[in-house]
């Protein structure tokens, strides 16, 4: 059970007028919305800011994904790996690269731009920046807007991870089984 608990349908007005586009769409409220409900003035903000980072993004949505899927994995955040796992296989990453994705640098799945995402995604979760080396291969790789566009999602993600990590936000039963099938093996 998480440390603190989620707002349930009915309990906040404010909140149930927040979350009822999504629930008029029949999606399900993440439970990180719910605990994160507990501040609707920053929960706005943020889901704000996210949506900019994943809808506006000059990243390919597959880069994008493996992005957060890298992260989820560099900080052991399941919560994250769950909830990105269908959509990082429906924009075409394989099954088998989900299931590398902790130990890529011995993996032959990953071609030379995947590798250099993963590079830059564990040295901003490893030492909270990209070193000098990989940033400049960043740039012969990729513009200039999708440099800025990566860093600024990797940094998001390593935060929501530790926002669910933190605050031991449960898992909705709905995600389980992505996370059973998917998540990186650490053995």
């Amino acid at each position: 059970m998480g440390r603190v608990p989620p707002v349930r349908d009915g309990e906040d007005v404010e909140f149930d007028a927040y979350t009822e586009q999504l629930r008029a769409s029949g999606a399900e409220v993440p439970n990180l919305t719910r605990v994160m409900g507990r501040n609707l003035h920053i929960l706005s903000r943020w889901a704000a800011y996210n949506n900019a980072l994943r809808f506006t993004s000059s990243l390919s949505e597959q880069t994008a994904e493996l992005v957060i899927l890298a992260v989820a994995a560099e900080t052991d955040c399941r919560y994250s790996f769950a909830h990105h796992v269908h959509k990082a296989l429906q924009c075409g990453i394989e099954p088998a690269k989900l299931a590398e994705l902790r130990d890529w640098e011995r993996s032959s799945r990953f071609d030379e731009r995947e590798l250099l995402v993963l590079r830059a995604v564990r040295e901003i979760t490893r030492r909270l920046r990209v070193g000098d080396e990989t940033f400049a291969l960043l740039r012969r790789r990729f513009h200039a807007e999708e440099v800025v566009d990566l860093v600024q999602l990797a940094a998001f993600y390593v935060s929501l991870s530790i926002t669910t990590r933190s605050l031991d936000v449960d898992l909705e039963p709905s995600h389980r089984s992505w996370a059973d099938s998917y998540w990186p093996d650490v053995s």
